[in-house]
């Protein structure tokens, strides 16, 4: 089948509907993919995402080890550098060496940065070497996705990606405490050498069988030669989004950082001025001067671009309360950590248990929007309740609120992935795909450099405004802020004015999720309500009604 012909056959402006459909003439296949390729993406994308948590419980051992613990948290944030820089690049590759090429290139650049990682003799080198693994992951767990959309019929691509997206919660969650034992008991070089063998594993059950998986997809997906394999990439627009991915990087880490007397101000500005010219620098790049852009510029301005934005808000309402999900219960409630991670376990249950069944309810019903916008409705109910039942101190049924919010994550996860693959062109896909990976990531940088930065100025302002005023006090704000147990040895008073100013602070977080709601309930009404199945033609909505 030519290009031209399959084009014809899916509109190119992508479906607006509430609906998915199945055109008999399209190309993708509809015979089940090797069970063998399925079980080692999935695998691999555990991996990648455990690996990306892993550093939550290690970096101040590590860092510490190398007496550079000032500089630990940059191990936390190489990681999202390399994820952020690589996810749009994803797209580009598939359709310039195919699918086989770009799946082994991200499994090789993580095992070398795995490698890389357990060898590195100072805290700037493994910190390098988190930015090299950082790339690789990315490409693994992107690429699950294309992999999915390529080969699952698309009534059952909404059931395998709610597969996709419980295994890479259950990672980013098992990594943490699984990170610490590793270290306590093997030590941290062989945490990371000994993900080294399962990726390799992966790598040969890809290229088992006859045909090869791998080729045989880039075989079916690409029938015909392609002119884009003579197409450069944009270096020009990665070498500016690095860039702008650094500067934020560096940006949130002096946003993050205790300042009780605003001695960071001039780096803030100097690194905010810096990150919004890149941004703007790399917008211009992308939409006027690249002849193969790193993003799908051209999709930005109807449905795609919808959901670009709402699965940003969505990361960074997220990000922002997970953040501090810990933090709270231990300053206001006195939980240890033990009891306090049980509330962020349960998120993510939740979540798993959320993509699940919204993508059973969408294989059976082959629908979406209803879904979305409970999904979207029980999302804030568990926000609002949060903001108001967590206003002065939480029970223990309250402080099981954040399994309601993840189930509400969970389904809208799902939702969002199908709205994506219904309403893209077939040819852009991977390109959309690894946008959706950067927005993700961004959210996740974002949105915990604005939460913090919101709690720690209304912390620190209110603890200076109600303790009692006596020698060093300035000293003491900044160690409350920098420990979080640190009230529990100050005496009854002191720690009545230290949950009150953290209760004050903390209702900030919720509110971070508002802008997210109103985008998402704006797009998913203007979705077309149309029931019918087999589809019909695509209902062009307006651009600056789904951006409101």
């Amino acid at each position: 089948m030519s290009e031209e012909h399959m084009l014809e056959s899916f509109p190119p402006s992508g479906r607006a509907d509430g609906d998915i459909e199945e055109p008999d003439d399209f190309a993708r296949p509809h015979r089940r993919p090797p069970n063998a390729l399925l079980y080692a993406i999935f695998v691999g994308c555990f991996i990648a995402s455990a690996d990306e948590a892993l550093m939550i419980s290690t970096y101040t051992s590590i860092a510490s080890e190398f007496q550079q613990l000032t500089l630990g948290s940059w191990l936390l944030v190489a990681y999202n550098c390399g994820s952020c820089v690589a996810c749009p690049v994803i797209g580009a590759l598939c359709d310039i060496y195919g699918r086989k090429r770009t799946l082994l290139g991200s499994y090789a650049v993580f095992i070398a940065g795995s490698f890389l990682c357990g060898v590195s003799g100072s805290l700037v080198t493994l910190a390098g070497s988190r930015v090299i693994a950082g790339v690789g992951g990315a490409g693994m767990v992107a690429m699950t996705s294309v992999i999915i959309t390529d080969l699952i019929p698309p009534h059952e691509v909404a059931l395998y990606d709610s597969y996709s997206s419980s295994i890479n919660m259950l990672g980013r969650s098992i990594g943490p405490p699984l990170g610490g034992f590793l270290t306590q008991t093997v030590g941290w070089r062989l945490s990371f050498l000994g993900q080294i063998p399962f990726a390799v594993l992966c790598l040969t059950a890809m290229m088992w069988g006859e045909p090869a998986p791998l080729a045989d997809l880039d075989r079916r997906v690409h029938q015909e030669p392609k002119e884009s394999h003579t197409k450069n990439i944009d270096f020009p627009g990665m070498l500016i989004l690095t860039f702008m991915v650094v500067a934020l990087s560096a940006l949130v880490e002096y946003v993050t950082a205790p300042d009780a007397e605003g001695q960071n101000a001039l780096a803030i500005f100097f690194l905010l001025v810096a990150t919004l010219i890149a941004g703007v620098g790399f917008a211009i790049v992308e939409g006027f001067y690249a002849t193969n852009p790193l993003l799908p510029v051209h999709l930005m301005k109807g449905p795609f671009g919808a959901w670009c934005l709402m699965e940003l808000l969505i990361y960074i309402g997220r990000g922002a309360l997970l953040t501090h999900l810990t933090p709270y219960l231990i300053r206001v409630e006195g939980w240890s950590d033990a009891w306090a991670s049980f509330a962020f376990v349960g998120n993510v249950l939740g979540i798993a248990s959320g993509g699940l069944a919204a993508g059973y309810a969408i294989k059976r019903y082959k629908r979406y929007r209803k879904l979305g916008i409970f999904s979207h409705a029980l999302t804030t109910l568990a926000y609002l309740l949060i903001l108001i039942g967590w206003r002065n101190g939480s029970t223990i049924w309250q402080a099981g609120l954040p399994s309601l919010l993840g189930l509400g994550t969970g389904l809208m996860y799902t939702v969002n992935f199908i709205g994506l693959t219904t309403t893209s062109p077939k040819e852009s896909m991977p390109a959309c795909i690894g946008t959706i990976e950067l927005c993700e990531s961004l959210g996740f940088i974002v949105g915990p450099a604005i939460s913090t930065a919101m709690i720690q100025k209304v912390f620190a302002h209110s603890l200076a405004m109600t303790m009692p005023k006596v020698p060093g006090l300035s000293e003491t704000i900044h160690r409350i802020l920098d420990d979080a147990r640190l009230s529990f040895t100050l005496g009854d008073a002191i720690q009545q004015i230290v949950r009150t100013s953290y209760l004050q602070a903390f209702q900030y977080v919720p509110r971070t999720r508002y802008p997210g709601c109103k985008t998402s309930f704006i797009h998913l009404m203007y979705i077309n309500k149309t029931d019918k199945l087999d589809g019909g033609p695509a209902t062009a909505v307006a651009p600056h009604r789904l951006l409101i």
